[in-house]
């Protein structure tokens, strides 16, 4: 069974991927079409949510916006766009209204001050006074997307519509809302839609003639899962013997540890243990969009019950870390994790709570596991690739909007070495 990155790859594309048509002139009959606006998710009449909403949707079932909007302690900063035509709905959006530090961007944008010709230290130029300018502004950002998870949960349309003419929609429904929260006091200063995955045609240009800017955050790991494989060992018997080895050792140096999925009685118990490990982990990531609140994994579990799993790790009595996955109908949602520095390095327990994930996902009969965009060298150790993945900025201000233009055009991310794990892989042919 040949199993290499080259062929597990294109299932991601084939999940999770929407082929975009590369627009030209879009004109949607508006006559008909009416914007709504609601605040939290349990004001939106379910007439209108529910109708674009199926069972592989569930990162926009209300259940689980409910317990996004209850760990945080509220609706009053969530917002849901409905785009209703002839009274059928044809668009939903989920969004958030977020106070954002753009000093957090800081450490993904190239040194602007290095600049070889005229015009390049004009507009490094413009970029420092913007970012001076910035740093004194409370940011108040319009997300439309999920601000814990990576990937396309942004939005759902109807299928009478073509993507472009989708995508024409959110910008205006996310216009609409950003003037409809100005009327009411609240001053949104950008607008951030993420994520939209690329392949040969995708939405960039559109969004470039709306006004918004295109960068590009990490790339998002994902790893297929053959229905060859039945069992862990399965996995195993395909890495290469030098990928095969490190499983050994990362299963040999925690064998001490005892892997449990948690009730919700025993996250309760251990709640406050498993937010210290999962603020040790954040801490080192550099940016999040929005903090993660200290009820949220009990939120989630009280929510979603069997769809949202934690697993914990026990050294005796002890709780060292844990992880948490999320089960979607198509696919595995490596979730959020935590364990300290210590705990790391003796039992390495980040490679550890890697295999598992799969080994979970093998046993769950999923075809892919959606890995996140952390740690991606690491990640492709163990046969994830990456997806890129495109986000789009606009700030509102217009004049703001041009001046920001280098800004973002030295966004960078982090370069980082594909391994190549399988059987019959790029590393094995070469040695």
């Amino acid at each position: 069974m040949n199993t290499n990155a080259d062929t597990i790859s294109p299932l991601c594309t084939t999940i999770f991927t929407r082929k975009w048509v590369c627009p030209t002139a879009i004109s949607i009959p508006t006559a008909a079409v009416q914007m709504h606006n609601f605040t939290g998710i349990e004001s939106v009449p379910a007439n209108l949510w529910d109708a674009l909403l199926c069972d592989t949707t569930c990162f926009l079932q209300k259940n689980y916006l409910m317990a996004i909007e209850e760990a945080i302690g509220g609706k009053e900063n969530f917002r849901y766009c409905v785009v209703t035509q002839n009274e059928k709905t044809v668009l939903i959006a989920a969004c958030q209204i977020i106070k954002f530090d753009i000093k957090q961007t800081y450490n993904y944008t190239q040194d602007v001050e290095q600049a070889k010709t005229l015009w390049k230290k004009i507009k490094n130029g413009a970029a420092n006074q913007f970012k001076q300018f910035a740093e004194n502004i409370d940011v108040q950002l319009l997300v439309c997307g999920n601000t814990f998870l990576s990937g396309e949960y942004a939005f759902m349309y109807h299928s009478d519509f073509s993507e472009q003419e989708a995508i024409s929609l959110l910008a205006d429904a996310l216009e609409n809302l950003r003037k409809e929260e100005s009327r009411k006091g609240k001053n949104i200063r950008a607008i951030l839609v993420k994520d939209f995955f690329l392949d040969a045609e995708h939405p960039a240009t559109l969004f470039n003639e709306k006004g918004y800017h295109t960068f590009k955050a990490e790339p998002i790991m994902h790893l297929a899962i053959p229905s060859e494989w039945k069992i862990f060992e399965d996995y195993a018997n395909v890495l290469s013997s030098k990928y095969r080895q490190r499983l050994k050792s990362a299963y040999k140096k925690s064998q001490v540890l005892t892997r449990k999925e948690m009730t919700l009685a025993e996250m309760e118990q251990w709640n406050d243990k498993m937010y210290f490990f999962f603020e040790s982990v954040v801490k080192k990531a550099g940016f999040n969009l929005k903090e993660t609140p200290k009820s949220y994994f009990l939120s989630l579990k009280k929510h979603l019950g069997d769809a949202f799993s934690v697993y914990a790790y026990f050294n005796g009595e002890e709780l060292v870390a844990f992880m948490s996955m999320i089960c979607t109908p198509n696919h595995y949602e490596g979730h959020f994790l935590g364990f300290d520095e210590t705990t790391n390095h003796e039992y390495k327990m980040y490679m550890r709570m890697l295999y598992d994930m799969i080994d979970i996902s093998i046993q769950g009969k999923t075809p892919l596991l959606n890995m996140g965009r952390t740690a991606l060298e690491i990640k492709t150790t163990v046969g994830a690739v990456p997806q890129e993945a495109n986000l789009y900025l606009k700030i509102c201000n217009p004049l703001f909007n041009r001046l920001a233009t280098p800004v973002m055009q030295s966004i960078k991310t982090e370069p980082f070495v594909q391994r190549h794990p399988f059987k019959g892989g790029k590393e094995e042919t070469e040695a």
